[in-house]
């Protein structure tokens, strides 16, 4: 088995996976109000209708930040928790339903999901603590 040496060996899975281009990915974590049905390989960012609310931004992820297990060929990476802040609901009033990760480079989609229960962005400052977990496989032949 190979050894974990960075958050590469996982981007190198996500890449294998989802049949995206070895360059190195410059990732960023988003919030969307509304997105597809069904998440999966076949999703685009196109898919999504990016949250707008006052005070919100989209996360740059970076790369030293992560960090990575390897167990039976399942690398897991966790990036630390961050905080994303709203100063107020928008106009009109906005819900938070999940997220995406996307390559900045590219422009490719790389994994999202819904949350456990929408997010009503409420009057007033307010804001989502996220922690990221990702899985893929890494082994030698």
């Amino acid at each position: 088995m190979p050894a974990v040496t960075g958050i590469a060996a996982l981007y190198a899975a996500r890449r294998k996976v989802l049949g995206i281009p070895s360059d190195d990915p410059v990732l960023s974590f988003h919030l969307f109000a509304s997105g597809p049905s069904t998440i999966d390989c076949d999703t685009v960012i196109a898919d999504f209708v990016e949250i707008t609310a006052p005070g919100y931004a989209s996360v740059a992820l970076n790369e030293a930040n992560w960090t990575l297990s390897d167990s039976s060929c399942t690398v897991t990476g966790t990036y630390p928790q961050f905080t994303i802040s709203f100063t107020g609901p928008g106009s009109p009033v906005q819900t938070v339903y999940g997220y995406w990760v996307q390559d900045d480079t590219t422009a490719d989609f790389w994994w999202g999901d819904y949350l456990a229960s929408p997010y009503l962005i409420p009057a007033g400052s307010s804001a989502i603590n996220v922690v990221l977990t990702s899985e893929g496989q890494e082994c030698s032949t």
